[in-house]
């Protein structure tokens, strides 16, 4: 599942006139101890509720922001988020469409909350992401498919798209290599939307995420 599945309607960076008072209250509201205000140029800044709740509550909010340029991409896979979350040492993270626009914020409550019980992504493999219309989905047939290769469905998980009213169905294989099943479920009537392979695992990236994840679904 990507990114862009997580991304939170309820939450919404602060506008860039919003005060101290404001923005202490709209961060206890939301349980979230930082979050971001729109420039006037329309950029992100990053706003923690501990630089402004002992300021006076008429001032901008935004004098103690500080600029945030990193930009994260909404088609990555959801796992790389909690990376993002222990390195910046965050609790909410904005990410872009692929035209570097503004699409949405992600807390890591929320996202955890979502995942909590993907403790099979301890397992080595590949995860494979199919969409179908939900009357098309059939849980036996993806996982008959997958024996037809002679590959076991480690987990699998489903999630409905409220915007395209799409079935994300997410597989995680106990192989690395997904060309034929790809391939396979496209013939079948499955869109392939996502393939996220982590190799031989050696890989520092590949090893911070996974072990990022375990260390959060462990809390």
């Amino acid at each position: 599942m990507t990114a862009r599945e997580y991304i939170d309607k309820n939450l919404q960076p602060l506008h860039a006139d919003a005060s101290v008072e404001e923005a202490i209250a709209y961060l206890v509201e939301n349980k979230l101890s930082e979050t971001f205000i729109f420039s006037e140029e329309k950029d992100l800044l990053l706003l923690k509720l501990a630089e402004v709740i002992s300021e006076d509550e008429s001032n901008l909010a935004k004098l103690f922001a500080s600029p945030f340029h990193l930009k994260l991409s909404g088609d990555m896979h959801w796992s790389q988020l909690l990376t993002f979350y222990s390195t910046l040492n965050v609790e909410v993270l904005p990410v872009y469409d692929q035209n570097f626009y503004f699409a949405g914020l992600i807390s890591k409550a929320n996202l955890v909350a979502c995942i909590a019980d993907f403790k099979s992504l301890e397992e080595p493999g590949a995860m494979l992401q199919l969409e179908c219309d939900p009357y098309f989905y059939a849980a036996s047939e993806v996982i008959r498919i997958a024996e037809m290769y002679n590959v076991r469905v480690v987990a699998l998980f489903t999630h409905l798209n409220t915007q395209t009213q799409k079935l994300s169905i997410t597989l995680k294989l106990n192989i690395q290599e997904t060309k034929g099943i790809s391939s396979t479920y496209e013939r079948f009537g499955y869109d392939v939307t996502n393939v996220f392979m982590n190799k031989d695992m050696e890989g520092d990236v590949y090893t911070d995420r996974y072990e990022s994840l375990l260390r959060v679904l462990d809390l």
